[in-house]
């Protein structure tokens, strides 16, 4: 036969659990252990008593946070609000009219560019036969061999 229950064997016991056989038969049979039982089942509903005098009374903090709002009907207003929308306004409005200047200038503000006559139209159809023939992929070098000089001619219309 066991000498007595082990801690987990008594929290299992308080706590309504079943127990092995053994520890059943033995239960029934040792006071001293059932007295364990019985004191650790005392202390848990005394822990559970207490805790539940603690718990806060939530319709008194109801009551105070309802206290606390402003009545349905009062608006209080600040002392910016009579002011603060209408320069919001008008400063987005200023910042509106300059994006618009400042990305859609006005017609005649910019030169127009001149078509250059004088270039013959082969010689544009040449070059692009050219590009268009490069197997490498469109980017800067094609612009590796070219000159300061044939670019000044390609731009005055006297190509070589």
């Amino acid at each position: 036969m066991k000498n007595h229950l082990d801690e987990l064997e008594i929290s299992a016991a308080a706590a309504g659990l079943d127990l092995e056989d053994g520890a059943k038969d033995h239960l029934q049979a040792c006071v001293s252990c059932r007295r364990l039982v019985t004191e650790f089942q005392d202390a848990i509903q005394a822990r559970r008593a207490q805790m539940m005098r603690r718990e806060p009374d939530w319709e008194a903090q109801k009551e105070a946070v309802l206290e606390q709002l402003p009545q349905i009907g009062t608006v209080t207003r600040r002392w910016h609000t009579a002011w603060a929308r209408p320069l919001l306004a008008a400063a987005a409005t200023i910042f509106l009219a300059i994006g618009v200047g400042v990305l859609y200038p006005r017609p005649g503000s910019l030169p127009s560019p001149t078509p250059n006559p004088n270039l013959p139209i082969e010689q544009i159809l040449a070059e692009a036969e050219n590009l268009l023939a490069d197997d490498g992929l469109l980017d800067f070098q094609v612009f590796d061999n070219i000159t300061d000089d044939d670019l000044n001619a390609l731009f005055s219309g006297q190509a070589s």
